[in-house]
């Protein structure tokens, strides 16, 4: 068995994940004119942490979304695993409390936890309309070529948009 296994590793850097490098990423965060922050990337454990909090927040019948309750509070969550405060020699201090968070205006709580999502790679289940439609058209540019180098390609897709 492990003789197939073998087999089948394709090598070539096209086909290898690199972690070669694992810096964290940080982004420096200006809150009014005296404090100062780091943003930095959600270890795994916040993203463990975030997403459990997401499924917690998910009300579910017969397997089926029913509803959210509590969905807002995943936000300053997330954020707080994530905000650091910055100390005069410019490293890291502690976290910033999520109370202290959910007093800042809700803009501002947005725009770090867009941040924290994009750079956590977090953003699965929040996909926006032109999102999905990307995606769509991706994979139907991938089924057109599989089809294609089978031979089994008829030439149109099935709403009619090559």
């Amino acid at each position: 068995m492990t003789e197939d296994v073998a087999e089948k590793v394709v090598e070539g850097p096209e086909n290898e994940l690199d972690f070669s490098s694992l810096e964290v990423i940080h982004f420096p965060v200006r809150y009014g004119k005296t404090s100062h922050y780091v943003l930095v990337e959600p270890s795994g454990d916040a993203a463990v942490q975030y997403r459990n909090a997401c499924l917690a927040a998910t009300q579910l019948v017969d397997g089926q979304i029913s509803g959210v309750r509590g969905m807002g509070d995943v936000e300053p969550l997330l954020v707080s695993f994530c905000l650091h405060e910055r100390r005069d020699d410019g490293d890291l201090g502690p976290l910033v409390k999520e109370k202290i968070i959910r007093s800042w205006p809700a803009r501002v709580q947005k725009a770090l936890f867009n941040k924290c999502i994009e750079i956590g790679d977090l953003k699965e289940g929040m996909e926006t309309i032109e999102d999905l439609e990307e995606r769509l058209a991706k994979l139907r540019k991938e089924e057109k070529k599989k089809q294609e180098q089978s031979g089994n390609f008829s030439g149109s897709t099935e709403d009619g948009s090559d």
